[in-house]
């Protein structure tokens, strides 16, 4: 970050945080200490680099993390255009979707490598697009140039939505603060018509699970108990609408953001015609979305710095912290329990009780074999951005 700026830092995935205590300190000296997960960091005037602890306590255990804060002087990392820099973006620095019907539609990845590679090629054909999938799928693009803030528009984003069919997504902006050329500095949200709606949810995380073998359907579930599953559609034939370079070998991937409000609705019900979903706009501020405010005919959606808003700098290692801590209560609790008479134990060993609890994703795609009903959770939606 540059000097003058705030950063407001807080934790992703947080569990048990019920009456927890949360201790933040600031180059060794305690700033903040009570029941509120985050801090708000202000940048002084001259470039430093800060150490900020957070700590979770609770129950006598006690989660930390600690990382940097560098501030740097402003217009550090500052590339003035020039007569050979394009409008357009020259670099892609991640694509990540999350599973949908476009996703290895007519193309195939193994690696994050190759994935940037298809969608470089794909952003220099001006009639092709992007898709990101369902919730929290990403594209993160660079510039060879600086873009000033101005009085307007700075902004542009070409999708294909129409009236009815709006599938908005979240635009974040990041300056390249310490010159590197990388996408790692601060990210700031662009704020839109429902920054201020009440059923806005910040901090919003899905996991999808690897499917078991190709042509099944993608297991969800997400951070505020909801769970369900992206059917195969069978317009589209792909072994697979999950991105399998996105686990790295894993089982899953989770991904993070802000979550609008499902405006969503079957326009057949009630009415015995087949279904059909309206997806309606949003008034201005997203990707791919169908409004009368902020679009140009040639050019899309259109977005101003000048409506940067809250910045998040999370630290996922909490979480990892955090089942770490579990483990550790958990292995107490099993001590305990060999204490007391077996009649009140469950006699399975502990990874018995675990690939139980791991089966519970399994049987949500069983059901889907039997049944077609898809719950009313947040509905995932397809999202394309040239």
């Amino acid at each position: 970050m540059t000097t003058g700026r705030t950063l407001t830092v807080r934790p992703v995935s947080l569990r048990n945080e019920a009456g927890a205590e949360f201790v933040w300190t600031l180059d060794g000296t305690e700033v903040q200490r009570g029941t509120q997960s985050e801090y708000v960091f202000r940048a002084g005037g001259e470039p430093a680099t800060h150490t900020l602890e957070a700590a979770m306590n609770k129950g006598g255990q006690s989660l930390r993390r600690q990382f940097a804060i560098t501030v740097h002087p402003p217009k550090a990392g500052y590339r003035p255009a020039t007569s050979a820099s394009r409008a357009a973006c020259n670099a892609v620095y991640a694509f990540l979707p999350a599973p949908g019907q476009f996703v290895q539609f007519g193309y195939s990845a193994a690696t994050m490598e190759e994935a940037c590679a298809h969608a470089r090629k794909t952003l220099e054909d001006p009639e092709a697009g992007l898709s990101l999938g369902a919730f929290g799928g990403t594209l993160v693009v660079g510039f060879d140039h600086s873009i000033d803030r101005t009085e307007g528009y700075e902004l542009a984003i070409q999708g294909n939505p129409f009236e009815g069919s709006s599938e908005p997504g979240i635009v974040w902006v990041m300056q390249d603060e310490n010159g590197n050329g990388l996408p790692d500095d601060t990210w700031y949200e662009l704020k839109g018509s429902a920054w201020d709606d009440p059923d806005v949810v910040r901090g919003y995380a899905v996991t999808y699970y690897r499917p078991s073998g190709p042509g099944t359907d993608v297991v969800w579930r997400d951070n505020r108990g909801g769970g369900g599953i992206l059917p195969r559609l069978e317009f589209h034939t792909q072994d697979y609408f999950y991105p399998l370079w996105a686990d790295d070998g894993g089982t899953s991937y989770t991904l993070r953001g802000t979550l609008l409000p499902d405006r969503a609705y079957d326009q057949s019900e009630g009415t015995g015609e087949e279904e059909y979903w309206v997806l309606p706009d949003f008034g201005w501020g997203y990707a791919d979305n169908w409004s009368a405010e902020a679009m140009d005919p040639d050019h899309g959606n259109l977005f101003r710095i000048a409506d940067a808003r809250e910045v998040w700098q999370s630290f996922e290692e909490l979480s990892r912290e955090t089942d770490d801590a579990c483990a550790k209560a958990a292995e107490r609790i099993r001590e305990r329990s060999e204490r007391e008479p077996a009649k009140s134990r469950d006699e399975r060993t502990l990874d018995e009780r675990a690939e139980e609890a791991r089966g519970a994703s399994e049987a949500l795609e069983a059901e889907r074999a039997t049944s077609r009903t898809l719950t009313k959770e947040p509905r995932l939606q397809e999202v394309r951005a040239k």
